[in-house]
């Protein structure tokens, strides 16, 4: 077996809690990352601890149909590393990833290539893959980050292959520090013209395809959300007795101050986890009467949560993604769903984030900060 290490990171993984070490959240955009500088001290932390030289630095990420990405690029060209891909699909999750890291492992484990495999992620998917390679006589590693709260010590790591690694060594925050740092707001003008040329595109799409009716309906009784009584309650008209969407030209003479949706005292959320819409009570959100201390809190925790993703996702999202959003609105990406749960499962436990409270705070919560920022 050749006395050498090599370097496995699940990127995904080491994107998330660099972005919630640096932003407080799992957000992948809301930080801007060194890569030379973070694969160089991964790379020092390796050696420091084994004392060997690093075969290779394995980088394990996922893109639309597993093509390399412009980001991707540059860090392939970083000397020592390897990037290998998985896909995302349409909700942007990622597979083929783990599947990936854990073949590798094993299969370097097996032709004898490293004495020492170190190995970055937290998913507990790959303790068999560990397994396998510690039997092969490799010894793995795991480089994790710091984390007090946590009952292993590192942040966001499964039990389960914590206790299979052969040890623990940490990241230095100084390295977090240099590699992470959070994204730059962006001119709040240009993102309110697009979310107005959004809206006023979502509007338009409503006049056109039935006159009057807005696209999201509450309950069954007919009452429509951004538009609705033929009015265009807030948005664009049909051409009268047409149900045609206007010209560009009329389109920007009724169009004023855009109205994205209905806020009213009752508003309408959407999840596309659930591709269901609900509609909570609004006494602050909920009626409070109803909650005990303890679920009002959770509440407030997860509206808090909530407003801290939209910030960051604000704050580093391209004028083109923000009109995308706006005009699916009330719906919410599935990818920005995501974060919402699992960052809100970070600070309350997977259990509470489920309960259908917790889950409309967060939603409201993001659409009412965005709509404070634009």
């Amino acid at each position: 077996m050749t006395n050498q290490s090599a370097i496995f990171v699940d990127a995904g993984f080491l994107h998330s809690v660099g972005a919630q070490r640096v932003a407080a959240t799992s957000y992948r955009d809301a930080v801007k990352v060194q890569y030379s500088t973070l694969v160089q001290g991964i790379t020092n932390a390796a050696r420091a601890h084994s004392g060997v030289p690093n075969l290779r630095t394995y980088w394990y990420d996922a893109s639309r149909d597993g093509l390399l990405t412009d980001e991707h690029k540059r860090i392939a060209m970083i000397p020592g590393v390897k990037v290998r891909l998985g896909r995302l699909n349409y909700f942007g999750e990622q597979k083929g990833v783990d599947l990936r890291l854990a073949l590798d492992l094993v299969g370097l484990a097996r032709t004898g290539a490293a004495s020492v495999a170190y190995l970055i992620s937290g998913d507990d998917d790959l303790t068999e893959a560990v397994e396998e390679a510690q039997s092969l006589g490799i010894r793995v590693v795991l480089l994790g980050i710091a984390e007090v709260e946590s009952r292993i010590g590192v942040s966001a790591v499964a039990e389960n292959l914590a206790y299979t690694v052969d040890g623990i060594e940490l990241l230095s925050e100084d390295l977090l520090k240099a590699a992470f740092t959070r994204s730059l707001s962006k001119d709040p003008v240009s993102a309110s013209a697009a979310a107005a040329v959004a809206a006023a595109a979502g509007s338009a799409r409503s006049a056109g395809s039935a006159g009057s009716v807005g696209s999201v309906g509450v309950g069954g009784s007919g009452t429509a959300v951004g538009g609705g009584a033929g009015s265009g309650a807030g948005g664009v008209t049909a051409a009268a007795g047409t149900g045609r969407v206007p010209s560009p030209a009329a389109l920007a003479r009724q169009t004023t101050e855009p109205k994205v949706a209905v806020r009213p005292e009752a508003a309408v959320v959407y999840s596309s986890s659930t591709g269901g819409v609900s509609s909570p009570d609004r006494a602050g959100g909920y009626n409070q009467k109803s909650l005990t201390g303890h679920e009002l809190s959770l509440i407030a925790t997860a509206e808090e949560i909530g407003a801290k993703v939209a910030a960051n996702w604000y704050a580093s999202t391209t004028q083109t993604e923000l009109a995308d959003v706006f005009g699916d609105r009330p719906q919410i990406p599935a990818m920005i769903d995501r974060i919402l749960i699992k960052d809100c499962a970070r600070e309350i436990g997977e259990h509470d984030t489920y309960l259908q409270s917790i889950r409309q705070a967060l939603r409201r919560a993001f659409w009412d900060k965005i709509d404070e920022l634009h």
